[in-house]
């Protein structure tokens, strides 16, 4: 066992005798904490293997009862586990209209053995008096008046985004109490995303289309070469950045065509406000697809469409069918999730102190700004920021969300027209308000997630209300639990407070020329840096001028933290982002094990 570890056990045997009632939680903490550790990896050279060396043999197996590959899965997973067992067996007597709609569509999707494509065309062919390209012989295109600009923009209002282009309702930056239409390139997940041959082959072979009905195979080489053209886009530059213009000022024809579609709205107010990005791209896009004719484009968005919606959910188990749940349903299962654990009520106020100690240790850090970096604005908005435990109004909430769930109509045996309307109900939303959202009562604030944030424990921010929301789902191990030491709690949910407390201001800093790559870096390493000052801050003079103590609770900090990320895709970031910090070294003896290790490559050296 290597002197860290030993240490660790050490700080760990005095760190469990503060009180009986959570002794256990720490004792279990770190007998899984050194569990994972791989004690040949040195931890000054790469922390995630030291860290995380072991935590993928004890927790990456695909199986119903273990299916994940992070924490952050790990988490979700046994969340979505636990509600989907109550989903299963609960009575429908004496329950809200909004908790019905979340059942009927769990049931839905429970029902569900595997994806049938054909039913959604035919869903959206009774929904919209849709024309399906891709069940049109290519010798009777000629017949039909296909539409791409048309197709996309309906799509847009099912769900489909990062298409040609990203359509998204967001907060003016000179006043974030207005929304505003951005136009950009794809962007999300990195940008525009090919499939792959597996993807392809899984549709054609699911939509099982009749041989004189099938275009798609013989499409799919002309697929698979547009999107190479597709992806090349990516490269082209843009110099000018955001572009605030009207309506009328848009570069493209088309894009008035496509939002007064998406808008739902025959004619468009010419001086209406739009955000475009990417001017540049937005017109080579233009000189590409005048390449090819509606019919096959409209072929290639109908073939994207099917793969988002076979994307969300995955249905293989009951756990993904909440998953999905509560991606398109948050506020429900929000509502669910509290009604099961009322005790998580009572961290509610803790969770508060934790985060505003960390909003003060940032606030110290950025007010002793000298370089200028740090705005006059950024400050104001820091001033400003709130925490809103729960995403729930909390007065009459039921009637709340009976009332704001009103016009969703959601049927226990119709999964395929459940997630069409599910999708085109929270695309409504988004672009009309984002539900009571702009309200200036934190208590009734309650904000429809986007699928990825609903779907995860994990707080986020929001900017036009200046409101960081914890999720009460944030409360499960080993994220949170109310028995463990401030310094897991700090290591875990401070740093992620404290990251979007920075993000929430740092696009008001003074950073000309770095990538938003640069950000994410800076961001992590100082909000590592001010979740350590606020745990430190906690700690009574006493413990503060015990150097065997501060010692034991910066290697449990650093390991825990690392512990939050064991995940291949963290691997690298993880151990550029600890690098930056002396007290890391210190903790894990790193210039002794340097030293060490060259006396042992090179035992003839002279000392």
């Amino acid at each position: 066992m290597t002197h860290s570890v030993g240490q660790i056990i050490t700080f760990f045997a005095a760190l469990v005798a503060v009180s009986s009632d959570s002794r256990f939680f720490n004792l279990k903490r770190m007998k899984h904490m050194t569990s994972y550790i791989d004690v040949n990896a040195n931890p000054c050279e790469d922390l995630y293997q030291y860290a995380c060396g072991k935590w993928s043999e004890k927790h990456d197996i695909q199986s119903e009862d273990n299916d994940y590959t992070s924490v952050d899965g790990m988490v979700n997973f046994k969340i979505n586990k636990e509600l989907s067992e109550f989903m299963s067996v609960m009575s429908s007597r004496n329950k809200s209209e909004f908790v019905l709609k979340s059942h009927n569509f769990f049931k839905s999707c429970v029902d569900i053995k595997e994806y049938n494509l054909k039913i959604f065309m035919e869903k959206m062919t009774e929904y919209e008096n849709m024309t399906w390209a891709l069940r049109t012989p290519a010798a009777e295109a000629a017949n039909h008046k296909f539409d791409w600009v048309q197709t996309l923009a309906l799509l847009r209002r099912y769900g489909l985004n990062g298409v040609f282009i990203e359509e998204q309702m967001f907060e003016r930056y000179d006043d974030s109490w207005r929304t505003i239409i951005d136009l950009n390139k794809p962007f999300e997940n990195g940008g525009f995303t090919s499939l792959t041959e597996d993807d392809f082959n899984a549709i054609n072979s699911d939509l099982e289309l009749p041989e004189e009905q099938r275009p798609f195979g013989d499409m799919l080489d002309g697929f698979k070469a547009f999107e190479k053209l597709l992806k090349a886009l990516d490269e082209v530059k843009d110099d000018d950045g955001d572009n605030y213009i009207t309506v009328k000022e848009l570069p493209l024809p088309w894009l008035y065509k496509y939002l007064g579609i998406v808008l739902n709205e025959n004619l468009l107010d010419l001086n209406m406000d739009i955000e475009i990005e990417n001017i540049p791209y937005m017109k080579a896009l233009d000189a590409l697809l005048n390449e090819y004719d509606d019919y096959f484009l409209c072929s290639y968005l109908e073939l994207r469409f099917l793969w988002h919606l076979y994307q969300t959910p995955q249905v293989l188990y009951a756990v993904d069918c909440m998953a999905a749940t509560r991606g398109l349903l948050s506020l429900p299962m929000n509502w669910i999730f509290e009604k099961q654990h009322p005790e998580l009520r009572q961290e509610f106020p803790k969770i508060a102190e934790l985060f505003y100690n960390i909003l003060d240790s940032v606030q110290t850090t950025l007010s002793t700004d000298k370089s200028g970096i740090v705005t006059p604005k950024a400050l104001s908005i820091l001033k400003g920021i709130q925490l809103k435990v729960g995403n729930l109004p909390r007065m009459d909430t039921e009637s709340v969300l009976n009332n704001f769930y009103a016009d969703l109509t959601l049927d226990s045996k119709d999964f395929y027209g459940n997630l069409l309307q599910l999708h085109k109900f929270n695309f409504n939303v988004s672009h009309s308000g984002y539900g009571n959202y702009l309200t200036g009562d934190i208590n009734q604030l309650f904000f429809v997630d986007s699928y990825n944030e609903g779907a995860s424990y994990l707080p986020y921010y929001l900017k036009a209300p200046n409101v960081v929301v914890a999720p009460t789902t944030v409360m499960r191990q080993p994220f949170y639990h109310w028995g463990y030491d401030n310094v897991y709690k700090y290591s875990s949910l401070g740093v992620r407070f404290a990251y979007l407390i920075i993000e929430a201001v740092s696009s008001d800093f003074n950073f000309d020329d770095l990538m938003y790559s640069d950000l994410v870096k800076i961001g992590e390493i100082a909000s590592i840096h001010a979740a350590y000052g606020a745990y430190y801050a906690t700690l009574p003079d006493a413990l503060k001028d015990d150097e065997a103590f501060i010692k034991g609770t910066r290697l449990i900090f650093f390991l825990n933290y690392a512990q939050q990320h064991c995940h291949a895709s963290d691997a690298t970031t993880l151990n550029s982002y600890v690098s930056h910090f002396p007290s890391f070294a210190e903790a894990f003896d790193c210039q002794l094990r340097n030293f060490i290790e060259t006396l042992i490559k090179k035992p003839s050296s002279k000392i």
